[in-house]
């Protein structure tokens, strides 16, 4: 049986690891918090300065015709010809979604691409701008 006096080592003891423990999460959280604001401002960076706030994600049919109605706003669009989507995976609404359009500048025929993203295996909702690399509409805005 331990004393009271070796009980209460014991116990300091105890209580020195539990501090040091305490001490280094403390730096590791710190670092996390740290390397967290540093992602975010990178993802700042990747924010398109022109961006689309009427989308909804109800289908990809839905998202394609806002989309187009937005690109057609655009400076360079004369006109939207169509939109066609390609497959990344199998089995998810997330595809490449393209837009042919004629351009104003030179009444020529070109296609611009938009990856976008659905609420679905993980993922956030969300559209990159392929052409420009940077999202139109950011899945991770809110955490910013």
């Amino acid at each position: 049986m331990l004393s009271l006096s070796e009980s209460s080592n014991s116990l300091q003891g105890d209580y020195d690891t539990l501090l040091q423990e305490k001490e280094e999460l403390q730096d590791k959280y710190s670092d996390t918090r740290s390397e967290l604001q540093s992602k975010k401002r990178e993802l700042g960076q990747l924010i398109c300065t022109k961006q689309i706030d009427d989308i909804v994600y109800e289908n990809i049919f839905d998202v394609s015709t806002i989309l187009a109605g937005w690109w057609v706003k655009q400076s360079g669009v004369l006109s939207v010809q169509g939109t066609y989507r390609d497959h990344i995976w199998n089995n998810t609404d997330t595809k490449i979604h393209s837009i042919m359009f004629t351009s104003s500048d030179d009444n020529q025929p070109y296609v611009e691409h938009f990856l976008v993203f659905f609420d679905e295996f993980g993922w956030n909702e969300g559209i990159f701008w392929i052409t420009e690399q940077c999202w139109l509409d950011s899945p991770y805005q809110d955490e910013q």
